[in-house]
């Protein structure tokens, strides 16, 4: 931890913990002090000496950042309709299965690219780079 301000909270973060605090009031504590959730992973790892993926997951599934799953949620969906929404003004033939994340880059540059007159080339089992 680099910075001054993060490290005092994780001290007085530490102070809390050997008073008999639980990760909840930990945590709380660091929100009250305006870390974000992201930031508090490391300051908790610290505090409490476990290791930072425990105590990512413990800031993740904790009481005090559960609303904050929800606004996630809320700004993925919000995100999802504007980027649908952009596509939709950039190209009338944009499809919502071609923003899909588990795209198939080859079968998109064939659909792009399908009047383009690619040279023959001798296809390799299993070789998805040749056509």
């Amino acid at each position: 931890m680099n910075d001054p301000e993060i490290q005092a909270i994780a001290t007085e973060a530490a102070r809390l913990w050997r008073s008999g605090g639980n990760i909840e009031v930990l945590l709380r504590f660091m929100r009250e002090k305006g870390l974000s959730q992201p930031e508090s992973a490391e300051p908790l790892a610290w505090a409490t000496a476990i290791d930072w993926e425990k105590a990512h997951i413990a800031v993740m599934h904790s009481e005090i950042w559960s609303d904050y799953f929800e606004l996630c949620r809320q700004l993925n969906e919000e995100l999802q309709g504007a980027l649908m929404l952009l596509a939709q003004e950039c190209s009338a033939t944009v499809t919502e299965t071609e923003l899909d994340a588990s795209f198939d880059p080859e079968t998109i540059l064939d659909s792009t690219f399908s009047d383009h007159a690619w040279p023959a080339r001798e296809r390799i089992p299993g070789d998805r780079t040749t056509t």
